[in-house]
């Protein structure tokens, strides 16, 4: 390429790496990455850093036991210098922005003239790539680069780049030398000799199963805890293998349903279902996404997160094949290239447009419920100035990345849940606590997350109180939903309370508040420099039936008839998931609303109990939030009085 072709490749990675950085930036600032992976990589990338290896407390007592991703020893000398979840963020812009370099290589083989550009900035743009970028950081993106440059060398002939490149792969981690053995059967379907599907087979198979027994050496469980997702196969790989013949229709329902048709049409609609021209060059990734058949991921996760990494290189590579085929004839060869070349380009640039508004930033047609009461960000910043840097902490999801550096954190909804992840064994806290953060509005995520949390006769709030109260950890500093909990605290407290209750709570339907509500006077807070107004309120209610999915309550501060703010938390912040609510108690809620503090004046204070029918989406940030479509308001009523 010329030099002007570089500055203007150049100025276009620039431009997507300062967009991605600036908008993860702006995330990171407003305690949006509520995802628990940029927490974990924060500390594990920590540890390494600082000469503890993959130690994580979160997932204790390595990260190894959870994956094998070796490309992260590559992060720990910049970590080091620069200790900040924002490094991993924009390390893995930077990677993102500079395949785009490699793409153009690509696309310049198989297109004419400056055609290439419009493939560099597809890519760029795609809204795959932004999924990928703004959800969590996460390991995987380091093999985009390394397959593009496969990609490349296996093209160009250049056996030793190649299998070095595939090498390379497999150390990002443990399920990649399924890529490379998927890649090692396309060179045998292309009849390349046995030097290329050879050894890229055993480079495949041999680190697969060294990986198997490193994660198992360094697991609690002495297994590879991910084979959760394949029990319903049965156990073991002779099982797996066996299964399809002895149970042929139940495999053939699980491999065709719904679920994977749509992951299927959600990647190649982000190609203008070009893919399909050339599907020979989609076999790298049967292998992987056989995986993902078998244990059923959700497609709305598998397209808005960074599962599709490995998939992008070779949906590209058979896009970008597809459009050569069709500019030489090859491909429908009676029609003139003057008709089919427009309509080709202009899917290929359809594709993608119509992926942003399917899973992309643009959540459609569902609309985001934005009023959801989560914690300001000054709150929690606040909230995170009461921690030592030596303390050791439990917290919430959305403050954990800010805490990572340091060698004991831990993640309350494991607590919550009584058990480790994917497994009936039971969860225990290795460590004394000293400081607990608790958000309490953050219990929307954990109500998406976990149906059912009985487990060894306690509940989840149950277990968090006892975990409270078996390290004397008692309520230090408490604003908005967002309470923090030390030895030093003076009070006990939980949002919610149950009690049981005289009557069996049959008059009525579905709920009800059953005792004049407690609105407190409201107090003035400085928080972060920045004065806000709190208005305390005790809400006693019951149901008559178990709901089926979570209910939500509406706060309205009315005057002369018209709304003038709102707020929704969660109804029985700090219960148990909805499923378990029993019609037998009463429960009272505890809140402190935080209200604008320029409102002045005498207000009419109305809750609404509303069932949000269970709807979560990944809102245009990435974020899980409660999504409607049909509000149901279930009960009403005027709260009283509120003096500004």
């Amino acid at each position: 390429m010329r030099r002007r072709q570089w500055l203007i490749l150049g100025g276009l990675i620039l431009l997507f790496c300062l967009i991605i950085g600036g908008l993860q930036w702006w995330k990171c600032h407003n305690f949006g990455y509520n995802g628990l992976d940029l927490a974990i990589y924060g500390q594990v990338t920590w540890s390494l850093a600082h000469g503890h290896g993959f130690a994580s407390s979160i997932h204790d007592p390595s990260y190894l036991g959870d994956h094998l991703e070796l490309g992260l020893l590559l992060l720990a000398p910049i970590y080091r210098v620069f200790s900040s979840p924002l490094t991993l963020l924009w390390v893995q812009t930077i990677i993102l922005g500079l395949s785009g370099l490699l793409v153009a290589s690509l696309a310049r083989r198989f297109l004419p003239g400056r055609w290439w550009w419009l493939a560099v900035i597809l890519w760029l743009g795609h809204p795959l790539m932004y999924n990928a970028a703004m959800y969590e950081f996460h390991g995987l993106v380091f093999v985009l680069p390394l397959l593009l440059g496969a990609i490349l060398a296996y093209l160009n002939r250049r056996l030793w780049w190649w299998l070095g490149l595939l090498f390379a792969v497999v150390l990002i981690r443990e399920d990649m030398p399924l890529v490379v053995a998927g890649f090692a059967l396309l060179a045998a379907i292309d009849r390349r000799g046995w030097r290329w599907w050879a050894p890229a087979s055993i480079i495949a198979v041999g680190w697969y199963l060294i990986a198997q027994q490193i994660i198992a050496a360094s697991g609690p469980l002495g297994n590879y805890k991910y084979f959760a997702f394949y029990q319903w196969l049965g156990q073991g790989y002779q099982d797996y293998l066996t299964f399809p013949f002895r149970h042929p229709l139940i495999f053939l329902q699980h491999v065709f349903a719904p679920n994977n048709w749509q992951k299927v049409l959600g990647l190649l609609i982000g190609f203008g279902f070009l893919p399909l021209v050339r599907p020979r060059l989609l076999w790298p990734t049967v292998f992987i996404f056989a995986t993902t058949v078998l244990h059923g991921t959700a497609a709305r996760s598998f397209l808005r997160l960074h599962y599709v990494i490995p998939y992008l290189p070779f949906l590209a590579w058979a896009a970008l094949t597809a459009l050569a085929d069709f500019r030489r004839g090859v491909i429908w060869p009676r029609w003139s290239r003057e008709i089919i070349m427009p309509l080709v380009v202009a899917l290929a640039i359809v594709g993608p447009l119509y992926g942003y508004l399917v899973y992309g930033p643009a959540i459609w047609p569902w609309r985001p419920f934005t009023e959801t009461g989560i914690s300001s960000s000054a709150v929690l910043r606040q909230a995170l100035t009461l921690v030592e840097p030596t303390d050791r902490v439990i917290a919430t999801f959305n403050v954990l990345p800010n805490l990572s550096n340091r060698p004991t954190v831990y993640s309350l909804n494991y607590v919550y849940l009584g058990r480790r992840q994917y497994t009936e064994n039971p969860y225990q806290v290795p460590t004394p606590i000293d400081v607990a953060i608790i958000d309490w509005q953050q219990f929307y995520q954990y109500q998406f997350l976990y149906r059912q949390t009985l487990y060894q006769n306690q509940t989840g709030p149950q277990r968090i109180q006892r975990l409270l109260n078996d390290n004397d950890l008692r309520l230090a500093w408490w604003v908005d939903s967002v309470a923090v909990y030390t030895r030093s605290g003076t009070s006990d407290y939980q949002p919610t309370t149950a009690y049981p209750l005289s009557s069996d709570g049959s008059r009525f339907e579905n709920v009800q508040l059953t005792s004049l509500p407690e609105v407190g006077t409201a107090i003035k807070t400085r928080v972060d420099d920045r004065l806000i107004t709190e208005l305390p309120i005790q809400l006693a209610w019951q149901i008559s039936k178990k709901p089926d999915w979570p209910w939500t309550i509406r706060f309205r501060l009315d005057r002369n008839g018209v709304s003038d703010w709102t707020t929704v938390r969660l109804l029985g912040e700090g219960t148990s998931p909805t499923t378990e609510w029993q019609p037998g108690l009463e429960y009272v809620t505890r809140y402190r609303l935080q209200v604008p503090a320029t409102l002045r004046g005498d207000y009419q204070l109305r809750a609404e109990v509303l069932d949000l029918r269970g709807r979560y989406h990944l809102d245009r940030w990435q974020q899980f939030i409660p999504m409607i479509d049909r509000t149901t308001v279930l009960y009403s009523t005027e709260l009283g009085l509120v003096a500004l």
